[in-house]
């Protein structure tokens, strides 16, 4: 079956920095005023290297809105460039706007943690599934859920979740931030507080041990085993069998045995045999079982490998 992977191309036009608006949803909150500086100057004296992104506006006809490329926005208005190259997009709502918009910043400048988290937030409530967003994202499911789990946190200890983990002095380091979502809301301040008296470098390890002693682990009301759980220790085992031995017999060369038996003690040596050995006995006592049970005759070698 063939697929039409051909890639619809947006039309690139000039318009005036100030007829596009900026996308006050948009995801990214923080800015560098320096870099945005820095930035225009460079922009002026070279020109703009890199198009922004945007739709037309509904609401303003004759207007832009933004989807991608503050910062390049920002740089124009600021250094008094008043013209800007564009990529048009057709028919895009506000929320497919602010997924783009978070992922053209993910792999450039990046987000904030609070930024990281409204985001994910926002995407997750407006239904896209923990999958969806980890594609969306190019994340690990576990990061999705990571970061979704700082909504657990009460406002005034969220608050406290530092912009970026660069051994920061004072606030709150995203990896404790994680930890400490764990904990009851009704705990959460004091714990916060008390690893925070420690000295800077014992400041995990105090908080760690903190979360530990109140989030207790939860007694899971063990059921009997029933014949699916048996059928699938039994599929999961003879498939883990199989896999070991056909991977090492595969990764080690028949001319490697005898280097890595020469490295053996005689007693060493003699061990390795016995367990295989005890390997083969199980084996045949596992096939007998079955066939017993088929009512049938199961024929192999293994009779034959232990001699």
């Amino acid at each position: 079956m063939s697929m039409n992977t051909r890639v619809k191309v947006p039309k690139c036009i000039v318009i005036g920095t100030s007829q596009i608006l900026r996308f006050v949803g948009q995801p990214r909150e923080v800015f560098d005023e320096l870099e945005i500086h820095q930035l225009g100057e460079s922009i002026k004296k070279i020109g703009q290297q890199q198009a922004v992104s945007a739709t037309q506006s509904e609401e303003n006809p004759g207007m832009y809105d933004l989807i991608d490329g503050e910062c390049r926005w920002r740089a124009c208005q600021d250094a008094g460039v008043t013209e800007m190259f564009a990529l048009l997009f057709d028919n895009v709502d506000d929320f497919e706007r602010y997924k783009r918009s978070l992922v053209c910043n993910f792999y450039r400048k990046g987000h904030t943690h609070k930024e990281t988290f409204n985001a994910l937030k926002k995407l997750h409530e407006g239904g896209c599934s923990v999958r969806e967003i980890q594609l969306i994202t190019g994340k690990s499911d576990a990061w999705v859920y990571e970061y979704l789990a700082l909504g657990k946190l009460v406002p005034s200890v969220f608050d406290k979740l530092v912009t970026h983990d660069k051994k920061p002095k004072t606030g709150l380091g995203y990896r404790a931030a994680v930890k400490l979502s764990r904990v009851p809301k009704d705990k959460q301040v004091q714990i916060y507080m008390q690893a925070m008296k420690a000295p800077k470098r014992k400041r995990m390890h105090v908080l760690n041990g903190l979360v530990d002693v109140e989030v207790q682990p939860q007694k899971r009301e063990v059921r009997p085993k029933d014949l699916s759980d048996y059928r699938r220790m039994f599929e999961s085992s003879l498939a883990k069998i199989f896999i070991s031995s056909e991977t090492l017999l595969m990764k080690i060369p028949n001319k490697m045995f005898q280097k890595i038996i020469g490295n053996f003690s005689r007693e060493a040596m003699q061990t390795q045999l016995d367990e295989i050995n005890q390997c083969i006995d199980n084996l045949t006592e596992l096939r007998d079982s079955i066939q017993n049970a088929a009512g049938t005759e199961v024929t192999d070698d293994f009779t034959e490998l232990a001699n």
